[in-house]
């Protein structure tokens, strides 16, 4: 609401005073511009979802389990898309990485949350100070998915990799060893 005070074109007053009412107005306005908002907020994260699917690095045609973890783990070094050095190393000396800041991998079609490899006779992973280590090659990633899900892509794609629960209806672990 406004109130405007100015100088009374009638004789004998000195101000005439009016008052605005925008109540409707303003209402008006502010849903007009709540749906405006709305629109672009789903504008930005469709296209934030878009761009992702567009420009994401697939990484699943390494998950046949037909190649090493050192070369699984390498050909994504080389191409910059996960950190040079493990977020975390297990007991079991099987080495995690993330994917780098910027770089959008999808691995069966699934958003890519960790890479991770193990292979006892190669220096390229990083040792664990303690723990007996893993005894043969291990290398996978970790998926936005539920279990179902990555089993039927892996059928599809004829893929021996097993699948292993790590948040259930959330992650899984697709896991290739030798």
């Amino acid at each position: 609401m406004l109130v405007s005070a100015s100088r009374c074109p009638v004789k004998g007053e000195k101000y005439f005073i009016q008052w605005y009412d925008f109540g409707a107005a303003e209402a008006a306005k502010g849903y007009v511009s709540m749906r405006l908002s709305l629109m672009l907020r789903r504008t930005v994260v469709s296209t934030a979802l878009a761009s992702n699917a567009v420009y994401a690095h697939e990484i699943g045609a390494s998950l046949d389990c037909r190649s090493g973890s050192h070369e699984f783990i390498q050909q994504l070094l080389a191409k910059q898309e996960i950190d040079p050095r493990p977020m975390k190393t297990s007991a079991d000396l099987v080495n995690a990485y993330r994917p780098r800041q910027k770089q959008s991998l999808t691995a069966l079609g699934f958003k890519v949350q960790a890479v991770f490899g193990s292979d006892p006779d190669d220096g390229t992973f990083r040792q664990a100070a303690e723990g007996s280590g893993a005894q043969r090659q291990i290398y996978g990633v970790a998926v936005m998915a539920g279990e179902d899900a990555v089993r039927e892509r892996l059928r599809q794609i004829d893929s021996t990799a097993t699948v292993k629960v790590v948040m259930p209806l959330v992650i899984s672990a697709v896991v290739c060893e030798k």
